[in-house]
């Protein structure tokens, strides 16, 4: 029984090295990968640190990753990815330096480009309820509110003159 409890973890092993290899984990998620298949606490802790030591997880390069591809493809703000990565275990160093790399120009024209877009979709009652429902639609896509409440006062100040 002994040496088939080692065949599953070495084949576990194998295939999350192999996922690793294609895409950037981290440790966080390769411990809920070996749970989920079936690995113990201390098992899946070997797993992780073994993967680690042997580059398969770095938490720099899967900072870096996450940041770009949620910034580019889910157009989320600097603070909703910096929280997405803290709940997946990755320290603020590896946060700071990954969210460094997106200029911060293309950070606060995407997040303009979101606004205006949301802004012209919404139903309002008010100026004031389109003021709080795009406060809302900023906070929740993790964008700087007072960089964000200039931009909608802007698009207010449009709206009321035009």
């Amino acid at each position: 029984m002994q040496n088939n409890s080692v065949t599953d973890y070495n084949t576990i092993l194998k295939n999350f090295a192999e996922i690793c290899s294609k895409t950037e984990k981290c440790v966080s998620q390769a411990l809920e990968y070996a749970k989920k298949k079936g690995l113990d606490n201390l098992q899946a802790k070997q797993m992780a640190n073994y993967l680690v030591e042997n580059n398969y997880i770095n938490h720099q390069r899967f900072a870096e990753a996450f940041a770009a591809d949620k910034s580019k493809f889910s157009k989320w703000g600097s603070i909703k990815i910096s929280n997405a990565l803290k709940l997946k275990g990755i320290e603020q160093k590896y946060i700071s330096n990954a969210l460094q790399l997106i200029p911060c120009e293309k950070m606060e024209s995407m997040a303009v480009e979101q606004i205006e877009k949301k802004a012209a979709k919404i139903k309002y009652k008010d100026y004031n309820d389109l003021k709080i429902k795009l406060l809302r639609f900023c906070f929740s896509r993790g964008y700087d509110i007072e960089k964000s409440k200039i931009k909608i006062d802007a698009i207010i100040k449009q709206l009321k003159e035009g």
